[in-house]
């Protein structure tokens, strides 16, 4: 008997619930059923380019039905896809057609120039007329996905996702969320990132129904779909939250009473947005997920609840495991005190960076990730992350979370951002410096000051404050640091 996969959970619904709604974007909808037979009928065609098990298959991501669809019909067939981001760069799409070996990149883009591997419409693998039969899926350790980052801090890597890994993560969510059987959820994050595609597969696994929008700027499109189709929860980024509240003008507000939750994550939310978020939706549960491409949906916190502290992640996921280590990887029990570098274990975690093996040796050691955010667990069993050991600020031996620090800031009138960074000191090893922006010509920085020193205890004070035309951050709304540490004191000094 296999295992449980995703996989075999589609086609369960498609076959047992074939009229329960699945897929629903701009222009139209499918049912499990309908679906399930576009996606056979997908791996024929598959089978007739002469794709065998364990090859490699791109599909670009269109960010609608077309693309799901293609992915699910891929993986079906035993092949491995390779999502790619929408308007990827040509340079960078054949760096990763040639590091993968894929045989065929299915897309929806004409403009594009390359023509090898094979380039078929995403239209011949997903629009096919006839029934087919159902195809022998894929062991669960096989290899489902290499997902590629986006690789803003230098190269891409890509990373290997197992049909295992895919079922654990899905029970992340779905514990993590309180989903329920049929649950509903609007998802306009990029299926070619972990986030959004996580999300889908969490719903197929509730035998749910996925709303697919590109982004969030269309507001009135994405206020009637979520009344039409009766949306029980969304899933968004800290920049698509901003973007939502600030163009709806409080009307999303209207689904206080409809909404069960809404999932946050892609990057740190500010404490501003969450309290955006709680006076909009006093009745909602509100999650933020932590985790990574390498091991997704670990750790995830209700922030719309008594457990919302300043840096708390929250608790472990279904599937995961947390510790903490010291600078040789011996793990210590540890406290706000005496914090280290976080390490999580689970079946969510990868199976490796693709064709990587010492990069991969350098962070999975044992079945346990071990990343490079500085942290710790209480006595609940929260855990508690300050941020990436080299964006905190290392005062004095104090170790100050940039994030708190930058929250606190990001709440007083006419910030629009902020940033804390260090500052190499010979005698206190670094100085944090606070850099913001602000809307208004008249700001009162002496205000500013003096609401800091109310809010944040003396020895995490900013000592210098910096007011910047620009802060750099990527297009997901992540904090570029390091940058900007450079364009403030050069890359020799930092």
């Amino acid at each position: 008997m296999m295992s449980e996969t995703i996989l075999k959970r589609f086609f369960e619904y498609s076959e047992k619930t074939p009229d329960q709604l699945f897929l629903v974007d701009p222009s139209g909808s499918y049912t499990y059923g309908e679906a399930g037979r576009r996606v056979r009928r997908g791996v024929e065609k598959l089978k007739e380019l002469g794709i065998r098990q364990g090859d490699r298959v791109a599909v670009s991501c269109t960010q609608d039905s077309r693309f799901l669809l293609a992915l699910i019909a891929a993986e079906a067939s035993g092949a491995v896809c390779v999502p790619i981001e929408a308007h990827m760069k040509e340079e960078r799409l054949k760096g990763i057609l040639e590091d993968t070996g894929a045989a065929v990149l299915f897309t929806g883009e004409d403009a594009l120039s390359l023509r090898s591997p094979r380039m078929l419409a995403i239209e011949e693998l997903t629009d096919l007329a006839g029934d087919a039969p159902m195809p022998e899926l894929p062991g669960e350790e096989m290899t489902a996905e290499i997902l590629y980052t986006t690789g803003t801090t230098g190269k891409s890597k890509g990373i290997e996702i197992t049909h295992a890994n895919n079922y654990a993560l899905a029970e992340n969510i779905c514990f993590g969320c309180g989903m329920r059987e049929k649950n509903v959820e609007l998802v306009p994050l990029p299926l070619s990132h972990s986030h959004g595609l996580r999300t889908c597969f969490a719903n197929i696994y509730a035998g749910g129904t996925v709303i697919l929008t590109d982004g969030v700027s269309k507001v009135k499109e994405i206020y009637d779909l979520i009344r039409d189709y009766g949306a029980t929860a969304m899933d968004l980024s800290p920049t698509a939250v901003n973007v939502l509240l600030r163009l709806s003008r409080g009307r999303f507000s209207d689904f206080n009473d409809q909404l069960d939750y809404i999932e946050i994550g892609t990057a740190p939310l500010s404490e501003g947005l969450k309290g955006q978020l709680k006076k909009a939706f006093p009745d909602v549960r509100l999650y933020n997920f932590y985790g990574s491409t390498e091991s997704g949906r670990s750790c995830v916190l209700n922030f719309n609840s008594d457990e919302d502290k300043p840096c708390c992640i929250g608790y472990p996921s279904k599937h995961a495991r947390f510790f903490v280590v010291d600078d040789a990887g011996r793990e210590f029990r540890s406290s706000k005190e005496h914090t280290g570098l976080l390490a999580c274990e689970g079946a969510m975690t990868m199976k490796g960076y693709f064709r990587q093996e010492e990069l991969t040796k350098s962070v999975l050691r044992g079945g346990a990730l071990f990343t490079a955010d500085e942290g710790y667990i209480d006595e609940k069993g929260r855990v508690f992350c300050l941020g990436r050991r080299d964006d905190v600020v290392n005062y004095r031996g104090i170790k100050i979370a940039p994030e708190e620090i930058e929250s606190i800031a990001a709440a007083f009138p006419g910030i629009t951002d902020a940033a804390l960074v260090g500052k190499d000191d010979a005698r206190a090893g670094q100085l944090p410096v606070l850099c913001y922006m602000t809307n208004q010509e008249d700001f009162d920085e002496a205000s500013f000051s003096l609401y800091l020193s109310e809010k944040i205890e003396k020895d995490r004070l900013p000592h210098e404050l910096l007011q910047c035309k620009s802060i750099p951050r990527t297009a997901n709304g992540k904090l570029r640091r390091g940058v900007l540490k450079e364009q403030l004191y050069g890359a020799s000094k930092q």
